[in-house]
This record gives C-alpha cells, sequence and structure tokens, in this order.
C-alpha cells in the first residue's frame, strides 16, 4: 500500500489571530480595562492613558500579529526551572 500525500490550500485568515483594532484580544481588553480603571479614578483625562499605550501595541503587531503573545507569554514563565 502507497501512501499519497494529499494537499490542500488553507484560505490565509484561518491562519492569522483575530485582532480588534490591530492588536490581539487580550492585549485589546488589558488597555480597555486599565483605561476603564482610569477614566473612573481621573474622570476623562484618564482615557488619555490608552493613546500611548495603543500606538505601540498597534505597531509592533502591524508586521508580526504574534508578537505580543509571545512577549506576554515569555513574561509569565518563571525566569529559571527548579531541578527535581
Amino acid at each position: 500500500m502507497v501512501l499519497q500525500d494529499y494537499q490542500m490550500p488553507v484560505h490565509k485568515s484561518l491562519l492569522q489571530p483575530d485582532l480588534i483594532m490591530g492588536v490581539p484580544k487580550n492585549v485589546f481588553m488589558l488597555i480597555f480595562l486599565v483605561t476603564a480603571v482610569f477614566v473612573y479614578l481621573f474622570g476623562k483625562f484618564g482615557a488619555f492613558v490608552a493613546i500611548p499605550v495603543y500606538i505601540p501595541c498597534k505597531i509592533l503587531c502591524k508586521n508580526d500579529p504574534h508578537m505580543l503573545t509571545i512577549a506576554i507569554e515569555s513574561l509569565m514563565e518563571p525566569d529559571h526551572l527548579e531541578a527535581v
């Protein structure tokens, strides 16, 4: 019995992550929640916190949509591994 290699085209949208306004969902929600807290604490001027945070995130995700996801995951990992 000979195995045959099958190929099937995959649409590009199935390979790209879901982005909201150009940033990943979890980063967008984090920016939104921090902005909501600052608006609650400082009033309307707290909304200006989102602009300097959002713009670098959008620039980083322009070429590589997985950049911020990988960065956040690497920050959550421990710096060293413990021996068993």
